[in-house]
């Protein structure tokens, strides 16, 4: 039970980091935090090529989804649509752009005051997670379905899998980094090392 911290603290002593907080470098200085890193943008961005990737896979191949609906689930896959567009395009802009820290001034209630942190970082880390360990098991799974192949029952054309499952994993992998980024710009500084 005492030796995961006791392991901590010795590998913060052996390296130099701060041994409260385990930081390490020159503290970053305000504009250096604002601004997210180039590699953050190329990976928010990503994320939303992968998001629309997959949207328009779905359309070229000719898979337009459920046919007749009742009006409840017709509603109901209006809000998943909505929330899924949102979360491939919204959220990982969000972990990029000044929008994502501080409320826009035309917010009434809101505007111009901090985004809580956790706001965008919760769903960013979740879905990201997600993605990355159900769309990564489903290709090693379409891997194994494409050398050896077994009765496919037709429900989704193979063509339409190798293309919507890696942008799925791809989106999650970028937004997992892009909310890397943004929970390092975010977090505060350390009491004692300022960084």
């Amino acid at each position: 039970m005492l030796l995961p911290p006791a392991a901590i603290g010795h590998r913060r002593r052996w390296w130099g980091d701060c041994p409260r907080c385990s930081r390490t470098g020159r503290p970053l200085d305000p504009d250096r935090r604002a601004r997210p890193p180039r590699w953050a943008l190329w990976a928010a961005y990503g994320a939303v090529a992968s998001c629309w990737l997959r949207i328009l896979a779905q359309y070229a191949l000719g898979f337009a989804g459920p046919g007749r609906l009742d009006t409840a689930q017709a509603a109901s896959l209006a809000v998943f649509e909505v929330g899924f567009v949102l979360a491939g395009t919204v959220l990982p802009l969000s972990l990029v752009h000044r929008w994502g820290q501080v409320f826009p001034g035309w917010m009434p209630l809101v505007g111009r005051r901090r985004v809580p942190r956790l706001l965008p970082l919760g769903p960013a880390c979740a879905i990201s997670v997600g993605l990355l360990v159900y769309f990564g098991v489903g290709i090693g799974q379409l891997v194994g379905e494409t050398v050896h192949p077994v009765a496919h029952d037709g429900a989704l054309p193979l063509s339409f899998l190798w293309v919507a499952m890696p942008a799925y994993w791809l989106w999650g992998l970028g937004l997992g980094v892009a909310a890397l980024s943004y929970h390092r710009r975010t977090r505060p500084p350390c009491r004692a090392c300022g960084r």
